[in-house]
């Protein structure tokens, strides 16, 4: 995302507001997905075997049955 800030930083310090709302939207779309892949992250470490199972639709107890 630092990319995309400099990008934006660019785009607004040359007048060019099409792409300063472009890049701000893709840095929202990012952040979801920073933060969505966080929470994923967070519920692997904590709930191990069982998240994955859970999201895979198979039984945690042999991760290969559905």
């Amino acid at each position: 995302m630092t990319v995309y800030n400099q990008f934006l930083l660019v785009c607004r310090e040359n007048g060019d507001s099409i792409s300063v709302k472009l890049f701000e939207t893709i840095i929202d779309e990012e952040q979801i997905h920073l933060n969505y892949f966080d929470n994923v992250n967070d519920h692997i470490e904590n709930l191990g075997q069982v998240y994955l199972a859970q999201i895979a639709g198979t039984p945690s107890s042999t991760g290969l049955q559905t």
